[in-house]
């Protein structure tokens, strides 16, 4: 074989070597690729049947998970009055779960009086309501982060509506209706 010959040869052998490594380079970059893809997917979270509650992004459910007993203020914009149905509610929670849920204060610097993301759960007696949305009686708004709550706050409507604890005679609230002369 002439030099020409020996020289060609060798440039196919090195070629096809240079091409088969390269593919089995491939070849172990595409499995890693692969086993990374089904690792992260095995890792991304699970959607979860809704059962009526909360879901976040992913359609997990959301959850306070070990923020037990949940520690909630009561604002000051909270009537006297209807303190004592709340600590109730809270109690018929616990009675049911047979367990402390709630931690309920009526620290009024722990809270100002309207509702913020603070970090801080807290029920609010609104004498002021959007006006597009008087037939609303409260809202309860949820802020999550992954599906773990962080806060909720409870804003009660008391701009347009009327409320009481035991006795229908002592309502509390309803200022539009006050201002429109309806009791």
């Amino acid at each position: 074989m002439n030099q020409k010959g020996v020289w060609l040869k060798s440039f196919c052998e090195s070629l096809c070597f240079w091409r088969h490594s390269q593919l089995r380079c491939l070849a172990k970059v595409f499995g890693l690729v692969l086993v990374s893809m089904a690792f992260l997917n095995s890792c991304s979270p699970k959607p979860q049947q809704d059962c009526g509650f909360v879901q976040n992004v992913y359609g997990q459910r959301i959850s306070w998970k070990n923020k037990l007993p949940l520690k909630i203020s009561v604002s000051s914009t909270v009537p006297a009055e209807l303190r004592p149905s709340i600590y109730r509610a809270a109690q018929t929670w616990e009675a049911s779960l047979g367990r402390k849920v709630f931690d309920i204060s009526e620290e009024t610097t722990r809270v100002g009086g309207g509702p913020t993301r603070d970090q801080k759960n807290a029920i609010y007696f609104l004498s002021e309501w959007e006006s597009d949305r008087t037939t609303e009686q409260g809202r309860t708004s949820v802020y999550w982060a992954g599906d773990e709550i962080q806060e909720a706050d409870i804003r009660i409507n008391a701009a347009d509506f009327s409320y009481y604890d035991k006795s229908p005679q002592a309502l509390i609230g309803s200022v539009n209706q006050k201002k429109k002369g309806v009791t």
